[in-house]
């Protein structure tokens, strides 16, 4: 009997896929309602997720439904025939049946992402929410902030209040040391509005005034200033103590007097704190021979000056936890000015940001009776399924919880018991930044409070059916161990269950784990990695394994675009979907700083970057002597200095002329072969010739936009896969390779909290910058600091958890030398782990489990040469298809272009892929450009390529006679309404008004209604014909 609440908690490669396709097809093929399926719903959080599960039960319920299938039975199979106790002839039939309701009703088989559940609930219930029905979703919400900001100051000659707060933030910031330019701080603090855990604290926030905020202000300048005054007698204590002292003290290294003056300057580091703090209780702060002169008296002088310095240590972590609040004071204000803003810019352009639907439903829609939900949807649901359920926010469960308990807690007669089923593993949970709280499935796994008055059943998926013997064996050992390292008694829990994993029927495998050589310096460990780096990929490749068949795991972007501009330039195909950012080449950093010196020849930044690129060249005695010199030197001289007077023609040129002279006198593409390079050149040709900007408008689009700008790697089948381990998430590959393994665990700066600046009264809670050395400012600070420092730890082992469980055959860690071991980093755990498997030893650098695979070799003839190591995504014609006029060439391009345009803002990607192709001839390109860009523009059209919108292109649809139909493109304005378009690059012919109305028929008898059929008709120009 299934259980109303069950927990499955699936670790890597464990199944959990199979176990959620099992459950759906179980509940479809039991229940005696034919149209069953239509009170499921199964939740995931990716897109791709949800169409893997759909195509899942869609292919199980074909192959059940073949009479072959009693004969030649399934795993799959088999565990359905069991847990149904039907005959396999009965389970055929049924899902035949089924099968074909589903495939008509195709709209109302709900495996969606939670984002997309929400959405259709906020649909519901626009206009309760006082939306307009036809309001669109905001995925990307940066440039909507960036206004809201910017209005800030547009509006500040009208209000004279907010215009003496930024003028008193700008002089503060001048009087740190720090830029004048306030904007940057409001741009960071708008972020909050974006953070779904930090909702609460904003809207804190908005409820106060800007009176609040003075008298808060005065309150912590009277308490700053009591401090002041304690720190100044505290001081004299400290002076009078060392003065009074009949023998002279010698301090070691001088280093608490010098402590104490930088004090008095307040200039003093939060290290030299520690090594004061160090000194007093290794009890060296006094020099040892001066202590032997009179030990019974210094040593009383030393406690006392010890309890001193711990006075003046508390109150000089309450000043600047203060002064910090002080500082951010200003902004917090003004978040209040830039989320109004934000909601005045979303009404006005009819348009929602995504981030906050959980709030909108959670306040204004999760309160209402469920039967009342569930009528304005249109549907009931009874069971409920959700994947990777370790990435749920706090606000996402709150707002599945009444729902989920009136199915499973609430009995109706007549109606079918209902069940929750949730799947995860909070080992794999990576998503905390984006407002996943794994805490949520950790409480339920560990038999703590549940939301619903039902038993669970909480079980484990044992088995890991991916990854070789000694992967498991090793990812077992290195986990059970990890575990031990974590603070947290609950996390050391989860990696324990989690670290005993059984084998499946694959053996061996092989694992290795690389050192770079200790004795290198930083620059030589980075090169010795990228080296061990395309060593093991050309290992694996002479060992018969393909170039697809092996990834490359980094941390972020930067390390991704340093790993495949290495392989490119090795000659080395590589598929990286985001990782070649335009941003992160030194060539192009280069010529960035290069224009901006054309721009204005004084920048300093700019000639800093130049001379850190060509100092190496002039070898100066006195590097910072030189630096001083030529940062301010006359701009011939400079050229002069750095040997690179020969670009300064380049100055003197036009915007293009210049950057081509800059690139030839510099070699820095000889082979004109470089992507970064030639893509760069056809930015900025671009936005010379079509936008007509000049150097300065340029470098003003750069600093917008080049984070986003990425070099097209294409989707060659034979390449090797570069991503970060984020995106690797849910994948598998039969060799990985994981090079830098540096992530850390603690991050030192760029933390930012909500706290409270007093303890008592309920203290407001401002955004303020936050260290541990803020730890012992309160109880609450403590408890905060202890927290993430917790999550921190988890946060980092899980990562390194989902980059070694991605291995099926083997598995290749390459890192610099970690010079300790702990829980601070992955290459430090992991010399902590071979330390206490007694395996470590400092002369050796390699360390192996298994034997590396020998697989068969099979020559094939690529016809694509990897000389211009990127690969382009269009199709590459073989010699036979020669033959084919232009307009088919054309119609074919045109067809593969539009089906990769799902919205308006994938035109640009493919544009710039297309260009890089090197099988299509440049008039067909262009038209393609020219025409792709004019449809998707059309104001007939423009609506049907918007984000609001979810887009089908060339999906595939079984008719009832069993055929299958494709239309070009399939739009689904809500959850039931439809549009069709279908692109013809031919003349008019009645053949295609039949072939659309083929599609009509099919999905009017799937349950939709249809909005719209459009026939796009392709050739010089474009000319639309609508059918409905």
């Amino acid at each position: 009997m299934i259980s109303k609440f069950d927990i499955i908690n699936a670790s890597a490669g464990s199944g959990k896929t199979f176990a959620l396709t099992k459950r759906i097809l179980v509940k479809i093929l039991k229940s005696k309602d034919e149209n069953y399926f239509k009170r499921i719903l199964a939740l995931t959080f990716t897109n791709k997720a949800a169409a893997e599960m759909k195509s899942r039960v869609l292919k199980n319920l074909k192959d059940f439904s073949e009479s072959k299938i009693t004969d030649d039975k399934t795993e799959m199979f088999e565990q359905v025939k069991k847990e149904l106790g039907f005959s396999g002839e009965k389970i055929s039939i049924l899902a035949k049946e089924r099968l074909n309701l589903l495939l008509h009703n195709y709209s109302f088989f709900q495996i969606e992402t939670l984002d997309g559940f929400n959405h259709h609930i906020i649909r519901s219930f626009y206009k309760e929410l006082n939306l307009e029905p036809d309001f669109r979703v905001v995925i990307e919400a940066e440039d909507i902030l960036e206004e809201s900001v910017s209005r800030i100051f547009e509006n500040i000659e009208n209000d004279e209040k907010i215009s003496n707060l930024i003028k008193a933030f700008s002089i503060k910031k001048i009087s740190e040391g720090k830029s004048w330019d306030v904007e940057f701080d409001l741009k960071e603090f708008a972020k909050s509005v974006l953070k779904e855990n930090e909702i609460g604290d904003v809207e804190q926030i908005e409820k106060g005034s800007i009176k609040d905020f003075k008298l808060l202000k005065e309150s912590i300048e009277a308490k700053t200033n009591l401090l002041n005054a304690e720190l100044e007698d505290i001081i004299i204590n400290i002076d009078k103590n060392i003065l009074n002292q009949e023998t002279e003290i010698v301090f070691s290294r001088n280093s608490f007097p010098k402590f104490i003056n930088s004090v008095k300057n307040n200039s003093f580091t939060w290290s030299s704190m520690k090594s004061i703090l160090t000194l007093f209780e290794k009890n060296t702060v006094i020099n040892k021979s001066c202590l032997k002169k009179n030990p019974d008296q210094l040593n009383v002088f030393v406690a006392n000056l010890f309890e001193l310095f711990l006075e003046l240590k508390e109150r000089l972590i309450k000043t600047k936890v203060l002064d910090s609040f002080l500082y951010s004071l200003t902004p917090s204000i003004l978040l209040k000015i830039i989320k109004s803003n934000s909601e005045d810019i979303q009404k006005e352009n009819n348009e929602l940001f995504i981030s906050k639907f959980n709030k909108l439903i959670n306040k204004e829609v999760a309160n209402q009776p469920t039967p009342y939900i569930y009528e304005k949807l249109g549907v009931k649901f009874n069971d409920y399924l959700i994947d990777e359920f370790q990435d749920t926010s706090d606000l996402q469960w709150k707002n599945l919880i009444p729902l989920i308990s009136h199915s499973i807690e609430s009995f109706q007669e007549n109606e079918p018991q209902g069940s929750l089923f949730l799947v995860g593993d909070p080992k794999q949970s990576v998503y905390r930044w984006r407002g996943a709280d794994p805490k949520i499935f950790v409480s339920l796994l560990l038999k703590e409070k549940s939301p619903f008055s039902v038993q669970k059943n909480i079980a484990n998926l044992p088995v890991n059916f991916r990854s070789r013997s000694e992967i498991i064996n090793f990812n077992n050992s290195l986990f059970k161990y990890a575990s031990g390292l974590l603070t947290s008694s609950s996390h050391k829990k989860i990696f324990l269950q989690g670290s005993v994993q059984k084998q499946n029927n694959l053996l061996e495998g092989h694992v290795s784990i690389t050192f770079i050589n200790k004795d290198f310096k930083k620059g030589q460990q980075l090169e010795g990695v990228l080296k061990e780096t395309l060593f093991q990929i050309e290992n694996c490749l002479f060992r018969g394994f393909e170039k697809s068949e092996i990834a490359v795991l980094v941390r972020d972007n930067k390390q991704s675009s340093l790993i495949s501009e290495w392989l490119i330039e090795k000659n080395v195909s590589v598929l990286s979907q985001d990782s070649l950012s335009i941003n992160n080449s030194k060539k192009i950093e280069l010529l960035i700083n290069l224009i901006k010196l054309k721009v204005n020849n004084s920048n300093q930044e700019a000639r800093a970057v130049i001379i850190d690129n060509f100092a190496a060249l002039v070898k100066p005695k006195d590097m910072f002597v030189f630096y001083k010199k030529n940062l301010k030197n006359e701009f011939e001289n400079f050229l002069e200095n750095l040997k690179i007077f020969r670009l300064y023609k380049a100055f003197e040129m036009s915007f293009l002329e210049s950057v081509d002279f800059f690139i030839k006198e510099l070699r820095i593409d000889l082979s004109n072969t470089d992507p970064y390079v030639l893509f760069f050149r056809e930015i900025i040709f671009e936005q010379v010739s079509q936008k007509k900007n000049n150097e300065k408008e340029f470098l003003s689009f750069w600093q917008k936009s080049n984070l986003k700008i990425k070099i097209p790697s294409g989707s060659s089948k034979n390449a090797i896969q570069v991503l970060t381990i984020h995106k690797a998430k849910g994948l598998e590959f039969p060799v990985v390779i994981y090079p830098f393994v540096d992530s850390v665990t603690h991050k030192n700066s760029g933390k930012r909290n909500w706290l409270p600046v007093f303890e008592e009264n309920f203290s407001k809670n401002i955004l303020i910058p936050f260290n541990e050395n803020f730890r012992e400012y309160s109880d609450s600070f403590k408890k905060k600091f202890d927290s993430i420092h917790s999550n921190e730890e988890l946060d980092n082992l899980n990562l390194l958890y989902v980059a070694l469980t991605r291995a099926v055959d083997e598995l290749h860690l390459i890192s610099e030398y970690p010079r300790s071991k702990s829980i601070n980093s992955h290459n430090q755990i992991i010399r902590a782990f071979l330390e206490n498997s007694a395996e470590w030893r400092e002369d050796c650098n390699k360390f192996t489990w298994g034997k590396p695979l020998i697989k068969e070799i099979v020559k094939k003839n690529d016809p694509v040469s990897d000389a211009k190591a990127y690969e382009t995504k269009y199709f590459h014609p073989s010699p036979e298809s020669n033959f084919l006029n232009d307009k088919i060439i054309f119609g074919n391009v045109f067809h593969e272009f539009m089906s990769n345009i799902q919205f308006e803002n994938d035109y640009i990607n493919e544009k710039n892929q297309l260009k890089l192709s090197r099988s299509v001839n440049k008039s067909i390109k262009d038209e393609v450009i020219k025409l792709s860009k004019t449809v998707i523009e059309h104001p007939d059209l423009k609506e049907y390529f918007s984000t609001n919108n979810s887009v089908y292109c060339e999906q595939e649809i079984f008719t009832e006679s069993n055929k299958i139909i494709k239309p070009d493109r399939l739009v689904f304005l809500s959850s039931n309404r439809v549009v069709i378009m279908d692109y013809k690059t031919g003349e008019k012919n009645k053949k295609d008004e039949k072939q659309i109305l083929k599609y009509q028929k099919t999905l009017i008898n799937m349950g939709y209604e249809l909005e719209a059929s459009i026939l796009v008709y392709v050739e010089k120009s474009i000319d639309i014909v609508k059918l409905l």
